[in-house]
């Protein structure tokens, strides 16, 4: 299975389905409870589309979902094996793409 994540400009980001739930349950883990139903909407075992999130969510979704991701590419993605160059810049391509949607 894979996942997708479609910024709000047209651009898609593919990777597995380990890379991806690893990446949401990290990021549904530093949120408090009582945020998890807030976000559980926007961002799935699928992927998260930002074209069908309302416009004033997608910059507080980017954030939530780059802090993860800023984490990943240090030293804790070397936990999951993502250490490798291509790991890495896989990664990247995501980050620089929430950091678009974040920066609005």
């Amino acid at each position: 299975m894979s996942a997708v994540v479609t910024s709000d400009k047209g651009e898609d980001w593919f990777t597995n389905s380990y890379t991806w739930l690893t990446v949401l349950e990290r990021a549904f883990n530093a949120l408090p409870p009582e945020q998890h139903d807030e976000y559980d909407g926007y961002a799935t075992s699928i992927g998260a589309n930002f074209e069908l999130m309302p416009a004033e969510a997608r910059p507080r979704v980017a954030r939530w979902l780059l802090r993860t991701v800023d984490e990943l590419l240090g030293p804790v993605g070397a936990e999951y094996g993502w250490d490798k160059e291509r790991d890495r810049a896989h990664l990247a391509e995501l980050a620089a793409m929430l950091r678009r949607t974040a920066d609005g």
